[in-house]
């Protein structure tokens, strides 16, 4: 039997209609955030552009994990995020990823 590969933009259509089905106002939420963006991008400011791109994928992560999984703590992302940001903030700024608690 033939079975049609999923592609990495397949996944992420499935998420986009998961979140506008649940989320009323995710659609305008994304507009905002791809517009910060784009912005960041016509200014050639690559770091801003990272930072608006990272908090972009993550709100988005979280928010279907919140509805597939709510049980379910993300810390590999919330560190992931971390990261990003430590680029351009103090280390003082950073926000530390909560742990996941231990079974």
């Amino acid at each position: 039997m033939y079975t049609i590969p999923i592609t990495i933009a397949d996944q992420s259509q499935r998420y986009r209609l998961i979140l506008a089905y649940r989320e009323v106002h995710a659609q305008s939420v994304s507009v905002v955030e791809h517009g910060r963006i784009l912005e960041a991008c016509r200014e050639r400011n690559r770091e801003e552009a990272v930072q608006q791109y990272a908090r972009h994928l993550a709100r988005t992560a979280l928010t279907s994990l919140a509805h597939m999984a709510p049980e379910y703590e993300p810390v590999a992302l919330r560190s992931a995020l971390a990261l990003v940001q430590m680029d351009s903030a103090p280390s003082a700024e950073v926000p530390q990823p909560r742990r996941q608690a231990e079974s």
